[in-house]
């Protein structure tokens, strides 16, 4: 298991609980609240192979209807 998530376009890095690890070039993001900066809990499903997300943090974890 890994212990960070990183996004494959940004290169942001995230701990297995949504917080903040790592960025590069942070110093370019002057003013960014880095230390209230985490992964947002979505409702989500796997069907046939797929993963469906749900964008709406307040759906609750039933929020998806595949």
């Amino acid at each position: 298991m890994r212990k960070h998530l990183t996004c494959p376009y940004h290169a942001w890095s995230y701990d297995s609980q949504g917080a903040f690890v790592h960025a590069p070039s942070k110093e370019h993001f002057e003013g960014f609240d880095f230390a209230g900066c985490r992964l947002k809990r979505l409702p989500c499903a796997e069907r046939d192979g797929l993963i469906w997300v749900r964008a709406d943090v307040n759906a609750g974890e039933t929020g998806i209807d595949i």
